[in-house]
């Protein structure tokens, strides 16, 4: 497609999602600011260890938070526009810090918050879906399978 008809479809799908989600739009709306708002009280914590009982986890966590406001504002917008596979792709990088975040923070001795900091490469599947027991872990990995597939240059 020629850029004019990709730009005018482009507009034509994010009127369709305005007019049919609005009610989700607005919640989703509400969601990335309501997690703003708890990113700028902690923020203010930061340097007050003593009282978020935090240790080397804290500010790659940070960095995650921030880092993920941008993307679920680029997903939203992206997905409205009609662009899935774009969006759901930003999406997967959400998932991991996320999925990192959590399992570093509860893993104190696990040396993956230092992987992180150091900026070694992290494979979610082999340092966190695999090791974790309990719960039963189906959907999460549905989840990272699909985020994965639009990620990569396959068949999807």
């Amino acid at each position: 497609m020629r850029f004019d008809e990709l730009e005018k479809e482009r507009q034509r799908n994010r009127s369709l999602a305005q007019e049919k989600f609005s009610e989700r739009i607005s919640v989703i709306k509400n969601c990335i600011d309501t997690q703003h708002e708890y990113a700028e009280l902690f923020f203010g914590l930061l340097e007050h260890r003593h009282l978020t009982q935090h240790g080397d986890a804290e500010k790659p966590i940070f960095s995650a938070v921030i880092k993920n406001e941008i993307a679920l504002y680029s997903s939203l917008i992206l997905t409205l526009d009609g662009l899935h596979g774009s969006g759901l792709a930003l999406l997967r990088s959400v998932y991991e810090a996320l999925m990192i975040a959590k399992f570093a923070s509860l893993r104190k001795s696990d040396n993956l918050i230092s992987k992180w900091i150091a900026g070694e490469t992290i494979y979610l599947s082999n340092a966190i879906l695999k090791k974790i027991v309990t719960p039963e872990l189906k959907e999460l990995k549905t989840l990272w399978g699909t985020l994965c597939n639009v990620s990569h240059a396959t068949i999807y």
